[in-house]
C-alpha cells in the first residue's frame, strides 16, 4: 500500500514538473492570460487529487485489512507457569464450569446480530483486500486469510464496533502456523490494539491483549479440545462482557480471564505466521451475538 501511494505522489509530482508548459500553452493560445494563475490552477488541483487519494486508501485500509510484515512480538509467560497459565491478571476462577456452559446456551440461542456462511454468495459484513503478500478472499466454500511470509494480516468486519457479545467462528489451518479471531479492535495504519485468540498447528490455544503489536499473554495451553494438524475444523467461541472473556473450542469450556485493557472495538479475523512460511487459515460460519 505505501509503495502505491509513493508511486501515485512521484508520478503527480513529474506531472507537476513537466505540466506546467502544457498549462502555459493552453493559456497562452487560448485564454490570452498570464501564465500564473493556469499554474496554480494546475498544481491546486494535483494537490487535490493527492488528498484525495490518500483518504481513499486510508478509509480502505482503516475497514478491510490490516497486515503487517513481522509477527506478534509476544511478550512470553513465566516458564514455570506455561501449563498453567498464571499471567496478570489471573484466570478468573469463580466462574464455574456449569456457569460457563449455562452462558454460552443462553448467548447463542437468540437472533445473531451477524450469521455470515463466509462464502462468496453470502460475505457478510468481511471484505476483500488482495495484496502482493497477503490476502482476504473468498470462495464458494470459505474465507481464505493469507500471508505468504512471516507476519499477520487481519481482516476486519466492517462496521461492527461492539462492546459485549458473543463471537465465534470455524477455522482451519490450511497450511502454516496459526490463526484466529480478534476482538475489541483499535486500528491504525501502523499498530493494532485488540484481544487475540488464537490456536496453532500445534494443538495449542493463547489468548492476548495487544497494544501496538506488542501481545502480552492472558491464557496459553495445549488443549485435548482441539483437532491439531492441517485441514482440522475447530470452532473457536469467545464470550465477552464487561471485562470477562470466556473461551470454548468446539462447544467445550476452555478457561474464564478477566481484563480491563479495552472496553469496545471491531472484531476481525487473523492469519498469523511467527516463522519463514507462508499461512493460510480457512474460515466459515462466522457468528456473533450481542448482549440483552
Amino acid at each position: 500500500m505505501l509503495t502505491l501511494f509513493l508511486t501515485i505522489v512521484g508520478f503527480l509530482f513529474t506531472a507537476v514538473s513537466g505540466g506546467i508548459t502544457v498549462f502555459t500553452f493552453i493559456e497562452s493560445r487560448q485564454h490570452k492570460m498570464s501564465e500564473k494563475p493556469m499554474i496554480y490552477s494546475g498544481i491546486a488541483f494535483l494537490i487535490l487529487l493527492v488528498v484525495s487519494v490518500i483518504i481513499v486508501i486510508g478509509s480502505s485500509f482503516l475497514s478491510t485489512a490490516y497486515v503487517s510484515r513481522t509477527p506478534l512480538n509476544e511478550r512470553p509467560l513465566p516458564l514455570a507457569t506455561l501449563t498453567a497459565p498464571t499471567a496478570s491478571p489471573q484466570p478468573d476462577l469463580t466462574a464455574t464450569v456449569t456457569q460457563a456452559y449455562s452462558l454460552y446456551a443462553q448467548s447463542t440461542s437468540g437472533a445473531p446480530l451477524i450469521k455470515a456462511p463466509l462464502t462468496s454468495q453470502a460475505p457478510g459484513p468481511w471484505g476483500k483486500d488482495i495484496g502482493p503478500d497477503s490476502s482476504c478472499r473468498f470462495t464458494p466454500q470459505d474465507y481464505r486469510i493469507a500471508t505468504l511470509h512471516q507476519g499477520f494480516q487481519i481482516c476486519f468486519a466492517e462496521g461492527t464496533t461492539l462492546t459485549d457479545f458473543t463471537f465465534q467462528v470455524q477455522l482451519t489451518i490450511i497450511r502454516g502456523d496459526r490463526g484466529g479471531m480478534v476482538f475489541r479492535i483499535t486500528p491504525s495504519q501502523n499498530s493494532v490494539d485488540a484481544y487475540y485468540f488464537e490456536i496453532t498447528a500445534a494443538g495449542e490455544y493463547r489468548l492476548f491483549w495487544v497494544r501496538s503489536n506488542v501481545a502480552y499473554p492472558l491464557a496459553s495451553d495445549t488443549s485435548p479440545l482441539l483437532k491439531s494438524g492441517l485441514n482440522q475444523p475447530n470452532l473457536l467461541t469467545a464470550i465477552v462482557r464487561g471485562s470477562t472473556i470466556i473461551l470454548f473450542i468446539n462447544k467445550q469450556y476452555v478457561i474464564t480471564v478477566r481484563d480491563t485493557t479495552y472496553h469496545s472495538g471491531l472484531i476481525g479475523l487473523i492469519a498469523h505466521s511467527t516463522m519463514q512460511q507462508a499461512t493460510e487459515i480457512a474460515f466459515s460460519n462466522a457468528e456473533v451475538w450481542t448482549a440483552s
